[in-house]
């Protein structure tokens, strides 16, 4: 049976009221706004003996049951929506329990405070809260899906993270702001720079580095890099750092600083020492000073302000030279079979000086071997030595000589030439083609004297064109007298000539003045006499210049040249193989005659 309010209904004073146009009940209030509307100081409690205190169906509205705040406010708390979402501090949730704002849960609890599920997997919980005593007992415990603990937060404080921990980034800080994770006994503590520069001060053994240095703070201990691990320094190319500094042990232990860049290596002292490990010195770096270097620790090289100073030998190897000079002027140098003291710039002179200032310097070329002097040189005088005994003496007065004289270098080799010679044997070399005997000219230099020249004609030669130079003209204000001439047939069977063979030299007075002749019967005189043995055969002819009945001599002009001629048509025998001439002869200088 239902019941109709045809007018508004007001029950003891509000306690129960009913606005029948508004269709509106209120309890302890005459206004109500909602459907029911209980108002008072005391609360309300909804009492029921059965299983069910109090149940809301739902209409059409998305927020079925909303708890609010004061009646001045209306501000709403919490939210039941239609959808069974529950939500506190919000009045939209989006999941089945959504909490906004600050949660407490206090009391005493036994068992778990909250417990999260992964119902899609097969293990345990996947989150589990609850309370504990201050030390021990678990506070926090995260599992995955199969059961197995990764976060433990114990009752007495301590964590326990099973696997690595990553942190991606760790912001930039200044001062003592700056955070540090330290592990004390295996557990993860936050220090500030201070403090760990502190924690570090107050032990002893170290390594310790300074933190957030001062510039006074050092370390109180040692460095230690295991092998084949290296400090880098800089970025290079290759990313293994400019400057490298290690020790390597793969077999053979190196210690390595290594300038991997391309830059230099560059070490800054006022002084610096490279020594080795027991305190001997290599090499010695002074400041405005020398440059040393030491071998055994005792120093064998240095810099000066002039150059350097060796102590000790210097040693080259073999074909290793000593050169001098801007352009490898000078090299001395052993080549492992001889040793040579090589001046390669022309023009250059090599030039030993002596100090003449006090003493008698010398200088002397010894025997290594036996030290036995070559020859010794000095201000006034130089001796040559031969096994150790004087041969040759040279001073300001007078050479001497030992032992007799032998001029060797002016002995002719005899060997034969068809011309033309220069008549100036004294410049030409003196083994050459001359026989001389020696003189001394008025400026007191030995020089040739009477020269002889021997000359050899085959007789194709002589019976072809002749007229060939056998001494050239010696030049302005000189002139060739011929003194003796001596003539030479080779043959290997006899025979005659018709022809006389003449040596010739221009006067003033003939172009074709005769100096001396082998006539054709002194030829046949010999050519054609056989010869007892062998061919081939000889024979000779001589002729001093001048010669002949009531001759009166000859005369010569400076400046002939001295020639060789056929007197008529006639050919030499087949059995003729050459006539070879030695001619005697002076040149003689208008100033020194």
């Amino acid at each position: 049976m239902a019941i109709q309010f045809l007018t508004d209904v007001n029950a003891d004073s509000g306690t129960l009221y009913v606005d029948a146009a508004a269709g509106t009940v209120g309890i302890g209030t005459t206004s109500p706004t909602d459907k029911l509307q209980v108002t008072g100081s005391s609360g309300t409690s909804l009492t029921s003996t059965q299983g069910v205190a109090l149940t809301v169906k739902g209409g059409g509205n998305s927020n079925n049951i909303q708890v609010w705040g004061s009646s001045s406010s209306q501000a709403t708390y919490a939210v039941l929506t239609s959808s069974g979402k529950f939500g506190i501090g919000t009045t939209s949730p989006s999941s089945t329990l959504q909490v906004s704002g600050t949660s407490l849960v206090t009391g005493s609890v036994t068992g778990a405070i909250a417990q999260f599920t992964n119902t899609s997997g097969t293990g345990g919980a996947g989150v589990q809260i609850q309370g504990g005593p201050s030390s021990g007992g678990v506070i926090l415990k995260l599992s995955d899906y199969l059961g197995n603990q990764r976060l433990l937060v114990a009752g007495d404080g301590n964590t326990q993270i099973a696997g690595s921990v990553t942190i991606d980034t760790i912001a930039n800080a200044t001062g003592d702001t700056d955070k540090f994770l330290v592990s004390n006994s295996g557990i993860v503590q936050y220090r500030t720079g201070a403090e760990l520069a502190a924690d570090i001060g107050a032990v002893t053994g170290g390594p310790f580095l300074p933190l957030a240095p001062t510039g006074t703070d050092v370390i109180t201990g040692d460095v230690r890099i295991a092998e084949n691990k290296y400090f880098r320094f800089g970025a290079s190319a290759n990313a293994g750092g400019s400057l490298i500094i290690g020790h390597t042990n793969f077999g053979s232990p190196v210690s390595q600083i290594l300038e991997n860049g391309t830059g230099d290596l560059k070490i800054s002292a006022t002084n610096l020492i490279l020594e080795s490990a027991n305190a001997e010195t290599y090499i010695d770096c002074n400041f405005n000073s020398s440059v040393d270097l030491y071998h055994n620790n005792v120093k064998k090289f240095e810099t000066t302000s002039t150059g350097v100073g060796v102590t000790g030998n210097a040693t080259f190897l073999d074909s290793g030279k000593a050169i001098f000079g801007t352009g490898s002027d000078l090299e001395i140098y052993n080549d492992g079979s001889n040793s040579y003291f090589d001046n390669k710039t022309a023009g250059q002179n090599i030039i030993f000086n002596l100090n003449e200032l006090s003493g008698t310097p010398e200088f002397k070329i010894i025997n290594s071997t036996t030290g036995d002097p070559f020859a010794v040189f000095n201000k006034s005088s130089f001796t040559v030595y031969e096994d150790g005994s004087e041969i040759i003496k040279a001073n300001s007065s007078a050479v001497e000589l030992t032992n007799s004289l032998d001029l060797k270098s002016y002995t002719a080799t005899a060997v034969s030439t068809t011309g033309p010679l220069n008549a100036n044997q004294n410049n030409q070399a003196p083994t050459q083609d001359t026989l001389a005997t020696l003189s001394v000219d008025p400026s007191g230099n030995v020089v040739r004297g009477e020269q002889e020249a021997t000359f050899t004609f085959t007789k194709a030669q002589l019976n072809s064109t002749l007229g060939q130079t056998l001494i050239s003209a010696p030049g302005a204000d000189k002139a060739v007298v011929v003194t003796y001439t001596d003539w030479m047939m080779k043959y290997s069977s006899t025979g005659t000539t018709t022809n006389n063979l003449e040596i010739r030299q221009a006067n003033l007075a003939q172009a074709n003045a005769s100096v001396s002749v082998l006539p054709a019967l002194r030829f046949n005189e010999i050519v054609n006499q056989s010869q007892s043995g062998s061919a081939p055969f000889y024979g000779f002819y001589t002729r001093d210049i001048p010669t002949g009945s009531g001759s009166q001599g000859r005369t010569y002009a400076v400046n002939k040249a001295t020639t060789i001629h056929k007197q008529n048509s006639g050919t030499y025998p087949a059995g003729l193989t050459s006539i070879s001439i030695k001619i005697r002869y002076r040149i003689f200088d208008v100033d020194t005659f």
